[in-house]
């Protein structure tokens, strides 16, 4: 299943005079209605004497991206909407682009969420019906850390995929469509789920690594900054920088650091022993 996001994805800013070329667009004139129009992030255009709005420049939409949902449901892939358009999407962007009426899976006044990407994840991430079942989202605002991975089931998370594009202005490009074409191919079989399964464990278990790993770093500088203070007692500071070389002392460095301090040649090779006795944590 795609959810798809609709601004900065399909539906892109009209270019303005020197903006660089974009191949493919489609261009669309709509006429919004004030009392079928979205309010929930937001803002409401310059509606006319009859509650009416048509943008002047008319509507522009990725063509790679619009040829790319078409393409999904020929192949009988579901697409829903994911975006705050909500089912407005339907009303004003579906009969244009030629898709029929889609699912609108992100849906509410977005209550308490601050942001659309929390709203989103929220929502997708624990809707039954995509349980057990391959999720592809694509957007163009999914800030770090933010995929809908994280709201999943564990045992679904290897089988979903957050996609964010890279520029809101040019929204779906073809790089974005052959990622996504990739991913949905190998998510669709179950060779492929397996694989999928087998990268996030090992991402897993490369991430665990990586924060033990940055745990034990920390406990050896804080062990070694200790022992340095029974040295510097009247330079914490000093101790705090040096013990940042714990484990993997430079000789020359350490030299070099300590030489705008009053350090004696006993209290410096003190300084080295303390450092060397902690091993490397690599």
């Amino acid at each position: 299943m795609v959810a798809i996001d609709l601004d900065g994805v399909l539906r892109v800013p009209p270019a303005r005079a020197g903006s660089p070329v974009r191949e493919g667009i489609i261009s669309a004139e709509i006429t919004y209605r004030r009392d079928a129009y979205p309010t929930l992030h937001h803002s409401q255009p310059p509606w006319d004497e009859h509650d009416e709005f048509t943008d002047e420049d008319g509507e522009e939409f990725s063509g790679v991206g619009v040829a790319w949902v078409r393409d999904l449901l020929h192949r009988d892939i579901e697409v829903v909407w994911a975006t705050t358009w909500q089912h407005h999407a339907n009303a004003y962007f579906s009969p244009i682009l030629g898709f029929p009426e889609l699912p609108v899976a992100v849906v509410g006044n977005g209550f308490p969420f601050q942001e659309p990407s929390e709203w989103k994840v929220a929502q997708l991430g624990a809707d039954p019906r995509w349980a057990g079942r391959p999720l592809a989202w694509v957007d163009d605002d999914i800030p770090p850390g933010w995929g809908v991975e994280r709201t999943r089931r564990p045992r679904d998370r290897a089988i979903t995929l957050s996609h964010r594009v890279a520029s809101s202005w040019r929204g779906l490009v073809q790089g974005d469509v052959d990622h996504l074409d990739a991913w949905l191919a190998r998510a669709s079989t179950p060779e492929g789920q397996a694989e999928l399964r087998r990268h996030r464990r090992a991402e897993l278990q490369l991430a665990a690594t990586r924060r033990r790993r940055q745990r034990q770093r920390a406990e050896r500088s804080e062990r070694c900054e200790a022992a340095l203070n029974a040295l510097l007692p009247r330079s914490p500071e000093l101790a705090r920088v040096l013990a940042r070389f714990a484990g993997r002392p430079s000789a020359e460095t350490i030299i070099r650091i300590t030489a705008r301090h009053e350090i004696d040649g006993s209290t410096l090779r003190s300084i080295l022993a303390v450092l060397t006795s902690f091993d490397a944590i690599e």
